[in-house]
């Protein structure tokens, strides 16, 4: 689990219901740790190792978790009560290659979910619907991404459904409007990226690399102008 990961359960809870709870990944299972009650909860086991945890909702109610492997799944857990509302094998695009990781982008605002799934040497992209609690795939990106997904950022003050793929050396723009996922344009960086993270209040996109630098990508950088 990543620790923005814990930070935005951490903050949420802070807000919303004043307490200190966590999620971790445990193998196949995902723990809900009360760390006021010292209570943990196991969630439904997974198949193989959970790669991508997100909680998400209109009021952060469900849980996502997803694992890896040749036949990777997709959980959707009410976390209140421990309901399992859903469990999907997803489609993989390498029918031969296990997948090693997920990123996962979620738009409240559209109610659409965004996955990047990393193969050995590539990954491939799926934007799925979440609308009354049901999940339905919507598009896929059938393109050759020679690299890794680093990091997934989705910009929610687009009229459309704009998001950000960070590889090692490339920061991607994409966009689905009329049932089509179209790459609008691509920033090459001269350095590893190590590190990515998109500003909630002026959706600005940042993003370090190895060698220690930080770079801010602005709203004109990702229209292209």
């Amino acid at each position: 689990m990543t620790f923005i990961q814990i930070r935005e359960w951490w903050l949420m809870n802070q807000v919303r219901r004043r307490k200190c709870e966590y999620l971790q990944e445990l193998g196949c299972y995902v723990t809900l740790w009360d760390l006021e009650m010292d209570k943990k909860l196991m969630i439904h086991p997974h198949d193989c190792t959970v790669t991508c945890i997100k909680f998400f909702g209109p009021n952060y109610e469900y849980l996502l978790s997803i694992d890896g492997g040749y036949k990777p799944s997709i959980f959707i857990t009410e976390w209140q009560t421990m309901t399992r509302i859903h469990q999907i094998y997803l489609p993989t695009q390498k029918k031969n290659q296990s997948v090693q990781s997920f990123h996962c982008a979620y738009s409240k605002k559209r109610e659409v979910i965004i996955l990047a799934e990393n193969y050995r040497d590539q990954y491939s992209l799926t934007l799925w619907d979440f609308k009354l609690n049901n999940l339905s795939l919507i598009a896929t990106n059938n393109e050759e991404n020679q690299e890794i997904c680093l990091g997934l950022h989705l910009f929610d003050d687009s009229r459309q459904i704009d998001f950000a793929v960070a590889e090692r050396r490339t920061v991607k723009y994409w966009r689905y409007e009329r049932e089509r996922l179209d790459l609008l344009h691509r920033i090459h960086v001269k350095e590893d990226i190590a590190d990515s993270v998109v500003s909630t209040l002026a959706q600005f996109l940042l993003f370090t690399t190895r060698q220690g630098r930080l770079f801010i990508l602005n709203k004109e950088v990702r229209k292209g102008l």
